[in-house]
C-alpha cells in the first residue's frame, strides 16, 4: 500500500474544506477509508472551532461514516 504524505495543518477555509471532502469522498467510494480518514482528521482536530456549526456537523459527519466502514470505533 501507498503510505500518505505526512497530513499537513489544513486553512480552514469553506473552500478548502469542500474540496478536502469531496477529495474523501472519492477516496470512501473507492473504499480507500484509511486515507479519507487520513484526509479528513486533520480538519477535525485543527479547524474545529474555527468551521461554522453546518460544516462542522458535516466534517463530524464524514468522518463518523468513514471511520464506521473502517471499522473503527472511535478516532
Amino acid at each position: 500500500a501507498n503510505a500518505a504524505p505526512p497530513a499537513t495543518a489544513p486553512s480552514c477555509t469553506k473552500a478548502d474544506l469542500a474540496k478536502a471532502r469531496a477529495r474523501a469522498a472519492a477516496l470512501y467510494r473507492k473504499g480507500d477509508f484509511a486515507e479519507a480518514i487520513a484526509i479528513l482528521s486533520p480538519w477535525r482536530t485543527a479547524c474545529s472551532a474555527a468551521l461554522d456549526p453546518i460544516d462542522r456537523a458535516w466534517l463530524l459527519s464524514d468522518l463518523a461514516l468513514v471511520a464506521g466502514r473502517a471499522g473503527q470505533t472511535s478516532l
